[in-house]
């Protein structure tokens, strides 16, 4: 057996903004191109990582690099894979155009032709484009700021040409202590001639025990064809996953082809069940009530570009303060952040970047290219992600101008499209409208009455304890669940403003504090299945759009520096309360 090789392509790259759009027909992408005046930049990075004065460019930039092909990826198939490029990327190899990418925040990948590559001196180029286009998603406006790059990593894999395409995991606790697993597995076969392939599967637990040996038979895969195998197993004695106890099972699913293993893949899951009713939301036959934070992909170190450190101190103070959920807004996050909750227990509110459709500069019409692409990248994502345990919710939108018919119906259809790829989770869309919740299986709404009441603009009345904020809360929620009756509430977003060190006025860390703590009281478990901050920490913004203008949002309950501001603190202690969590407990601060 040959296994799969990895060359990592991050590093040093050579990097040039392209502010006139024409480095294609100036050949940036060409083998001979001379870049040696470019300068350097490490690769994960942001635009404005590869030259000074970049801060809010949009456009195209370039990158390119050389490397060598060590001898073990020779006669294999090689595919150059990048984690994810923002927002659109067109690459080259060798002179040869293999292809582009629309969808940022998603991995991508191109089959390299043997005759492309070379065993030393190979040129890899790409452009890189984080301009705003009407229909793609994001469209013309978001609610972040919008930095382009190569802000995840870029690897070039070697593997037999029979090899593993995908595997979902269907992992489902029973009521004997045991656990049903559905694998189906997709196996793509390259070689060339008819192979005969059977699957083999081992899981074990957290501690290396093995669970489960099973195999499937025998079947024969065309050249150039896919084939799905499907196996069911039944395993005993399993812990169920939850935010108290995150227990992984470690799938290894093996390819076998005239006795020669041809690929593997190793893959961690859970045993969970989801379910939604009128009562609220259960997880593994027990309600459970969600607190959390929404939480932006983004750092004072790297802007946007993947920062593995900072993920990790985020979610772990996010466990610690209380909450059992994070929002990953407003696009899919890195897998390793997935793999992170999946880890320490915190469930996942995952969803792609549709925001502001329509917006005001867009017509405010149904834009059937947007709806495609939003559905294209619903798709990639849950294959992306379908094993991980800890995502709970799909959210197929973000605060849509759903009051328009064709807005409203394009989310219903999305939402049935994604329950048809994954019906163990639930399928919902966000709103700040509160229009229509028919197709969803959770109501989700973001308010922020405290800063917009009744139509607009600041509210000073609620300068103080905040109970007319409250008191709109019960009435509004009060309203939708008499509604939606059998449908549970999730507040997604609700929070306040404060600039860090400020005292003593009405965008003050004390103000801050007492609307978070004052909001919260109305969310009672009669009401909502949970509520979650907006947001975890100040990030960027479009200049220009928000609040004066101001570059930096200001909603954060830390600082962008992770500077633990009073709002936290009142939030960490209504969560812990919420959670039942003792202050004696391990990592209190």
């Amino acid at each position: 057996m040959q296994k799969t090789k990895t060359l990592e392509l991050n590093g040093n790259w050579r990097f040039s903004p392209d502010p006139h759009k024409d480095g294609e027909d100036l050949g940036f992408w060409n083998k001979t191109y001379d870049d040696s005046r470019w300068p350097e930049v490490i690769v994960p990075s942001c635009f404005e990582a590869g030259c000074p004065g970049l801060d809010f460019y949009e456009g195209i930039c370039w990158y390119r690099r050389s490397f060598s092909v060590p001898a073990p990826f020779i006669g294999r198939r090689i595919v150059l894979c990048f984690e994810a490029v923002n927002n659109r990327a067109k690459v080259w190899l060798n002179d040869h155009f293999l292809g582009e990418n629309r969808d940022g925040f998603l991995p991508f990948e191109f089959e390299v032709p043997a005759d492309y590559i070379l065993r030393e001196g190979n040129i890899l180029s790409v452009s890189v484009d984080n301009s705003h286009y009407a229909g793609d998603v994001p469209g013309m406006h978001v609610g972040w700021r919008g930095f382009g790059g190569i802000i995840r990593e870029v690897r070039l894999r070697a593997t037999d040409p029979l090899y593993i395409h995908n595997c979902q995991i269907l992992a489902t606790p029973d009521n004997r202590k045991g656990g049903d697993a559905e694998f189906r597995i997709k196996v793509m076969n390259t070689r060339g001639t008819p192979e005969q392939i059977r699957m083999e599967v081992s899981v074990q637990a957290a501690d290396h025990t093995i669970c489960s040996r099973f195999s499937s038979d025998a079947e024969t895969v065309m050249p150039g064809k896919v084939k799905e195998f499907v196996l069911h197993e039944h395993i005993d004695q399993v812990q169920p996953w939850a935010p108290a106890t995150p227990e992984l099972y470690a799938a290894t699913v093996k390819s076998i082809a005239s006795g020669q293993i041809t690929d593997t893949h190793e893959i961690r899951f859970g045993f969970r069940r989801i379910e939604a009713s009128r009562e609220g939301l259960f997880l593994n036959g027990e309600k459970i009530f969600l607190t959390g934070f929404n939480r932006h992909d983004d750092s004072p170190r790297t802007y946007m570009a993947v920062d593995h450190v900072l993920i990790r101190r985020d979610l772990d103070a996010m466990k610690e303060a209380g909450a059992n959920m994070v929002r990953l807004c407003h696009y899919p996050h890195h897998p390793a952040e997935l793999d992170y909750c999946d880890r320490i227990g915190l469930l996942v509110f995952a969803e792609i970047p549709l925001y502001f459709w329509n917006d005001a500069d867009e017509g405010r019409r149904t834009n059937a290219e947007r709806v495609h692409t939003a559905t294209r990248q619903l798709e990639r994502m849950i294959t992306r992600d379908f094993n991980h345990a800890s995502i709970m919710i799909w959210s197929v939108s973000n605060e849509t101008h759903e009051s328009e018919p064709g807005v409203a119906e394009s989310n219903r259809q999305m939402i049935r499209h994604c329950r048809a790829l994954d019906p163990t989770r639930l399928i919902v869309h966000v709103s700040n409208h509160w229009l229509d919740f028919e197709e969803d299986d959770v109501i989700c709404v973001n308010a922020y009455p405290s800063i917009e009441w009744p139509n607009g603009g600041h509210n000073p009345a609620t300068y103080g304890d905040g109970s007319r904020a409250a008191m709109w809360w019960r009435d509004k929620l009060t309203g939708i669940r008499q509604r939606y009756p059998d449908k549970p509430v999730l507040v997604t977003e609700f929070g306040y403003c404060s600039f860090a060190g400020t005292h003593g006025h009405s965008f003050s860390e004390e103000e801050h504090a007492r609307v978070i703590a004052a909001e919260f009281s109305a969310f009672t478990e009669a009401l909502v299945c949970g509520a979650l901050i907006w947001c975890w920490a100040d990030h960027s913004w479009p200049a220009g759009r928000f609040l004066g203008g101001i570059s930096l949002s200001p909603f954060g309950v830390l600082a962008r520096d992770r500077q633990r501001l009073q709002p936290f603190h009142t939030a960490r202690k209504l969560f812990r309360i919420k959670q039942g969590m003792s202050e004696q407990q391990k990592g209190t601060s």
